[in-house]
């Protein structure tokens, strides 16, 4: 998996983080945590 940070769309210091499967042949993104600090609880739970 890849995932990414929507830099174009940061509200109050914050954006959504997106994910994709990597390897496929195109990157279709989906949304993995609605901010990156729910993102990094992700991580480390």
């Amino acid at each position: 998996m890849a995932a990414t940070i929507d830099l174009s769309n940061i509200s109050d210091g914050d954006s959504k983080v997106y994910e994709s499967k990597h390897g496929t042949g195109k990157w279709e993104f989906e949304e993995n945590a609605p901010s990156f600090i729910e993102f990094i609880k992700k991580l480390i739970n």
